[in-house]
């Protein structure tokens, strides 16, 4: 039995869409709207700008690994105890370097599932759980 099956073999590669100024550069057409790759057109809202100049003043900071004041605006929004809001922070190394994997939601959840003498294995670089 090979390792991967066929039916994954054979699958079409992915073909990206390609970016504004390389269909300018082929078509020679200069106004392009991409509608495709999920992007705006229309560009950032004024309002998502003005959060991430905000959010730029404190960069040089971590983040509350625990998500209080978010937890704490959602317990308010859903009339729930804080206690109650569960959120999965993962930082883009935690994945590759396995810091903090028992904290992610999948993780805890699948753990919760096993029976006492089951396992369960994940390689580390395809995404834990999932």
């Amino acid at each position: 039995m090979p390792l991967v099956p066929s039916y994954i073999q054979n699958l079409a590669n992915y073909v990206p869409g390609k970016p504004i100024d390389e269909v300018q550069r082929e078509t020679g057409i200069s106004e392009v709207i991409k509608l495709a790759s999920n992007e705006n057109s229309l560009g950032p809202s004024p309002r998502a700008l003005a959060a991430m100049k905000q959010a730029m003043e404190k960069i040089h900071r971590y983040p509350d690994a625990n998500g209080y004041v978010l937890r704490k605006k959602l317990a308010e929004k859903y009339n729930v105890k804080i206690d109650n809001v569960v959120i999965d922070i993962q930082m883009p190394t935690d994945m590759f370097y396995g810091k903090n994997l028992l904290k992610n939601i999948m993780s805890r959840l699948t753990m919760l599932c096993l029976e006492q003498d089951l396992k369960a294995s994940c390689p580390l670089l395809s995404g834990p759980f999932y």
